[in-house]
């Protein structure tokens, strides 16, 4: 199964790019499933608070081996649209949105080129947060 991108084309979900079956979510599993505060009383005594943690996850996508049309493609619906919707290789479906603390999009091509065109293959990672679960 392919790794979709579905972005809103003014009346419904249906504008799409299709990343292809080669992507990989690199930080699935590594965020904290409980928050925890520390605080110490005003007699000293430490209180310790955990709670399930309800705060943004990152999605981090490593799509390599994609053309360099598909880098600027993605380059420019990052540009115009804040959210959209993500299908996983595996089956997950989120609504996400740019990760606006890092450069959403890290790209570089596999060869260095004086004139790299369209059909050129880049290393490509996705810098993105979930917003909502399943839709």
């Amino acid at each position: 199964m392919n790794t979709k991108l579905f972005f809103w084309g003014g009346s419904a979900w249906d504008d799409e790019i299709d990343l292809g079956g080669n992507c990989e979510w690199i930080n699935e599993f590594d965020y904290p499933l409980k928050t925890q505060n520390i605080q110490v009383s005003v007699d000293g005594e430490i209180i310790i608070s955990s709670f399930q943690n309800t705060t943004y996850r990152k999605v981090t996508l490593d799509c390599s081996w994609q053309n360099r049309a598909m880098v600027v493609s993605l380059e420019s619906k990052f540009k115009s649209s804040t959210q959209f919707r993500l299908e996983t290789g595996a089956g997950i479906r989120m609504g996400v949105a740019v990760d606006t603390e890092t450069s959403p999009i890290d790209a570089a091509p596999l060869l260095a080129l004086a004139d790299n065109d369209n059909e050129d293959k880049y290393t490509l990672t996705l810098h993105l947060i979930k917003i909502s679960g399943a839709w």
